[in-house]
C-alpha cells in the first residue's frame, strides 16, 4: 500500500478520514454516528477475536451463557 491524495467517490462525500480510539468508535456507535454494517461489524469480530466481546444467542438474557 502505498499513500496518495484522497480521490473520494460521489457517495464518500463528508466522510471524515482519521485515526480514532476504540472508545470513541463505540461512542460513534452508539450514538448512531457510525451506521455503516461492515465497520461495526469489523469491530465486533475484532473485539470477539480478543475475547473482549459476550457473544450470545439471540433473544438470550444476561443471565443464560452462549453456546
Amino acid at each position: 500500500m502505498t499513500s496518495r491524495e484522497a480521490d473520494p467517490e460521489e457517495t464518500e462525500a463528508g466522510m471524515i478520514s482519521r485515526w480514532f480510539s476504540e472508545d470513541e468508535v463505540w461512542r460513534l456507535i452508539e450514538g448512531g454516528e457510525l451506521r455503516d454494517a461492515p465497520s461495526v461489524a469489523a469491530l465486533g469480530l475484532f473485539q470477539r477475536r480478543r475475547g473482549e466481546l459476550d457473544v450470545r444467542p439471540v433473544g438470550a438474557g444476561p443471565w443464560q451463557s452462549g453456546p
